[in-house]
């Protein structure tokens, strides 16, 4: 009986030798874990200027009557000048009728329609291609080896690379035991978000152009259809003439003449329903056309109560890409020299922006069945893990915070070693500056 329970002894005092060890071992293993962690502040954006909308447009108005003349066509005579009040169905000019080539002109406007067609597909074709990540992560693969003596010790056995926004795991370096590399991580070709939006808004701004080009042309097709026998032009509104060229000296790429019911010009833009609370009737945007650079201030006249339901995003505003866009107008006087017919860019400041309004990237906040949190550097210099009150996005690639974070805070990428709570931290000016943060 003795001898059993002298048996059992030493197997309780070997189990507990091999428990202590095992725990003693993790625990030096975490001890040599660091997590690189970095300055909010230098990742940050704060304050109202970032909540600036922009937004694009074209100028018109209620009743109003464009004329585009065709290079090379012969003006004969000019029946009114500006400031003139017309009558729909006057004779405001004639042309020398066989100086309209309407054949030429047609297979113009089939050209710049092929044009115009080819940069929407490239359009359409960024707009649904799935960005590579924006950041790359990686942290280091290791193992535990003893060595004679049975002292545990790290060795690094290849790298894990994520998607430093998602935390995706994207693939793996790996080496044998001679140092040799048996695994290699491929880092994915394409864009990344933000050369994407950079691509989408340069493919935006050629798809205005070629608009702008194509409504020239057609307006000159029409008028030339519209053209009598006797190479007669008529006005189509009764109103004032408020633009209308020299016809011995005419710039054709200029509307010749623009006959408007009224003096109120107007832009129609959109705005995203993250700032419908912000943005109000009576507001004053500001409006800048793309042909002249001239400027203007227009006053917010309607915005409507439903989104919009097309997917052209070539009028779509500035903001978070998943939200709805509402439609709104804005007027502004016809005296500001930015003309009918004209595409403007339109800034909008939100009333009521908060100065202290922080946004985060994106691949600092992490979520569970608890909610959004960050990995932060404590007063201990130890990591620890807090959770956080997000807000709206910005742009996609930013997230709000409302509470848990402030400028002066290091957080670490939350994925390996920056996943870990309790491990001792080192600072960077930026995350990647060290091994184990963001490539």
């Amino acid at each position: 009986m003795k001898k059993i329970i002298k048996t059992v002894i030493i197997i309780v005092v070997l189990v507990g030798l091999t428990i202590g060890g095992l725990y003693f071992g993790y625990q030096y293993k975490q001890g040599k874990k660091v997590a690189e962690v970095a300055l909010v502040s230098n990742y940050a954006w704060a304050g109202g200027m970032y909540n600036s909308i922009e937004s694009y447009g074209e100028v018109t108005s209620e009743k109003s009557q464009t004329a585009y003349i065709s290079a090379g066509t012969e003006i004969i005579s000019l029946n009114v000048s500006e400031g003139s009040h017309v009558n729909a169905g006057d004779v405001i000019m004639t042309v020398k009728k066989e100086t309209q080539d309407i054949e030429g002109k047609e297979l113009q406007v089939l050209k710049t329609k092929q044009a115009y067609d080819a940069i929407v597909t490239k359009l359409n074709r960024l707009e649904n291609t799935t960005p590579i990540p924006e950041y790359i992560a990686y942290s280091d693969d290791t193992r535990t080896r003893y060595d004679d003596d049975g002292n545990p010790y790290e060795v690094v056995v290849g790298r894990f690379y994520y998607d430093g926004e998602t935390g995706k795991w994207l693939g793996h370096d790996g080496y044998n035991a001679d140092g040799e590399l048996v695994e290699k991580f491929e880092e994915p070709k394409g864009y990344k978000p933000s050369e994407l939006k950079v691509a989408i808004e340069e493919t935006q701004v050629e798809l205005m152009k070629a608009d702008l080009e194509l409504r020239k042309i057609v307006n000159e097709l029409e008028v030339m259809k519209n053209t009598d026998d006797n190479g007669d032009i008529k006005a189509k509104v009764s109103g004032t003439v408020s633009k209308v060229q020299n016809k011995d000296n005419y710039n054709s790429t200029q509307p010749f003449m623009i006959i408007t019911a009224t003096d109120e010009y107007y832009i129609a833009g959109s705005i995203g329903e993250f700032y419908l609370d912000s943005v109000h009737v009576g507001d004053t945007v500001t409006i800048n056309s793309w042909e002249t650079g001239n400027t203007a201030d227009a006053v917010i006249e309607s915005i409507s109560d439903t989104p919009q339901t097309d997917n052209n995003s070539f009028w779509s505003s500035g903001g978070n890409s998943n939200s709805s866009n509402y439609e709104f107008k804005a007027t502004f006087d016809r005296n500001s020299g930015i003309e009918i017919g004209s595409f403007v860019n339109i800034n909008i400041t939100p009333s009521g922006t908060e100065e202290d309004t922080l946004y985060i990237p994106n691949y600092f906040i992490k979520k569970d069945s608890s909610g959004s949190y960050v990995m932060r550097m404590n007063e201990d210099k130890k990591l620890e893990k807090v959770y956080v009150k997000i807000g709206k996005s910005l742009w996609g690639e930013m997230i709000e915070v409302k509470s848990g974070v402030t400028n002066d805070d290091y957080l670490a990428f939350p994925y390996g070693n920056g996943a870990i709570e309790g491990i001792q931290c080192i600072e960077s000016e930026y995350l990647g500056d060290n091994e184990g943060g963001l490539g």
